[in-house]
């Protein structure tokens, strides 16, 4: 969500190798470091692991890039950050200070762990997994119970087709014959069944 408005940097962050969050809440924000804020240009995860932990965070949750939390109106202090992700400060890990390609709308941002902004996502995160399990849960039913319904309705068939088999043939003679005296074979007839 970026905004117009000009960012406000409160004077604790404008110190020598502080690094600040600003237009997120708690744990959330753009990233900001001596007070000028930091180019996203080549910012990934590792990154904003170092930057959430230097903040007393246990790392981050996600990184976010093109001024996620707002529009910057300052000259930028870092560029392409490339932390391996064990670094204590930014100032560890190898960076620009060219600062090319840096607009207003280009400042790195971190989601930390344990921020607000986690939390909510978490919840709508939590939905979507119950919901993802609620449908394999229903699929998974659906299968089992037409394989179930299936081999019931095959075992019917086949203890239907063997029991038809097992019946003995009986044959009958026909009692109304043409000639009773005559005993012709073409008169008698044999019945199945």
């Amino acid at each position: 969500v970026c905004s117009m408005a000009a960012v406000e940097i409160p004077d604790e962050c404008k110190e020598d190798d502080q690094i600040c969050l600003l237009g997120g809440k708690n744990g959330a924000g753009n990233v900001y470091y001596g007070g000028e804020p930091v180019c996203h240009n080549g910012w990934d995860f590792p990154d904003a692991n170092v930057v959430c932990r230097a903040l007393g965070y246990s790392g981050a949750s996600n990184f976010t890039i093109r001024s996620h939390f707002g529009l910057s109106s300052t000259h930028f202090s870092l560029s392409n950050v490339d932390c391996r992700g064990d670094e204590n400060s930014l100032a560890e890990c190898p960076h620009d200070v060219k600062r090319e390609g840096c607009e207003a709308d280009t400042v790195a941002g971190v989601v930390c762990v344990g921020s607000s902004m986690e939390r909510v996502r978490g919840v709508r995160g939590n939905l979507e997994i119950f919901l993802g399990v609620s449908f394999a849960v229903l699929v998974l039913l659906i299968v089992v119970g037409s394989a179930v319904v299936w081999k019931i309705r095959n075992r019917k068939l086949a203890y239907l087709q063997k029991t038809s088999n097992a019946l003995p043939r009986m044959a009958f003679k026909n009692p109304i014959g043409r000639n009773p005296e005559t005993r012709d074979m073409q008169d008698q007839t044999e019945m199945s069944f």
